[in-house]
């Protein structure tokens, strides 16, 4: 794999049509689309609760965990616009780009956190098995 941001291209035997072609290139794309969102998002949380979301653990006292980094995280980046509106930064956008809603918003509610949380370990999850992040 190349460096981030870079274009996969998937080698395909001679002879194989254009939109044959065309779909493994898209297939390897998004393949790797999943593996830097599957990354930033264990980089982000760690590995040890990357492991336990993968067993199966996404108990409240996980999230609750998860929760609490997010607060301590938007506390020392001072994201909290007022005391019920926060604002994603490039770090939270990419953590929770697969659940956002309502186009380009980087605003949101804090009581609606919980609910993006959870939405982002679901993903996560199901995307878990297709990321192979060493």
């Amino acid at each position: 794999m190349g460096q981030i941001g870079e274009r996969p291209t998937v080698q395909v035997p001679q002879g194989m049509s254009p939109c044959a072609e065309a779909a493994a290139n898209a297939n390897a794309a998004a393949m790797t689309a999943t593996d830097e969102w599957a990354r930033a998002f264990e980089d982000f949380f760690g590995r040890d609760c990357a492991g336990r979301l993968r067993q199966g653990d996404d108990s409240e006292r996980e999230v609750s965990r998860m929760i609490n980094q997010i607060y301590e995280y938007m506390k020392k980046q001072n994201l909290q616009k007022t005391n019920d509106v926060l604002s994603l930064d490039d770090t939270l956008i990419r953590i929770f780009r697969p659940v956002m809603t309502g186009g380009q918003t980087t605003s949101y509610r804090l009581r609606d956190l919980l609910l993006l949380m959870r939405q982002v370990i679901s993903v996560y999850k199901s995307r878990a098995g297709q990321a192979r992040v060493p």
